[in-house]
């Protein structure tokens, strides 16, 4: 079956691009390993492959909500109100996708149509931390 995830993944190397614009040099760091380790787990699915994967996801998420929170006490609520929504939705539906469909086999674990939700789950990913970058 042709895996769509492996493909979405590079959406994190243009994260860590713009995270190395905006001078998050340890962001981007962490984003280049996810992109590399998302790469290699979507392409062989191994015990080792997805704890490394989980780590380093782990690690991007403790540094994004990191720099989310801090720019959130920065500005005022009506200042870029949408920067803060964005990362808000973004985790709901990922969430919806991965823990739900997990509990339920579907979205994300689905045997048919799991490989498209999970490239989606990269898509919404990618688009949350470029608004916490930018925000």
């Amino acid at each position: 079956m042709f895996n769509t995830c492996i493909y979405s993944s590079i959406v994190f190397l243009i994260n860590a691009i713009i995270a190395y614009i905006y001078k998050y040099n340890t962001f981007s760091i962490l984003l280049l390993l996810l992109t590399i380790s998302s790469i290699y787990h979507h392409s062989k699915y191994t015990v080792y492959s997805n704890f490394y994967d989980k780590i380093v996801i782990f690690f991007v998420i403790s540094y994004g909500l990191n720099i989310f929170i801090k720019k959130c006490l920065k500005y005022k609520l009506k200042n870029k109100i949408i920067y803060k929504i964005i990362p808000i939705l973004t985790i709901i539906v990922n969430s919806l996708f991965y823990f739900y469909g997990y509990k339920y086999n579907k979205y994300c674990f689905d045997e048919k149509y799991g490989y498209y939700f999970h490239s989606l789950l990269h898509i919404f990913s990618s688009i949350c931390i470029n608004s916490i970058i930018i925000m």
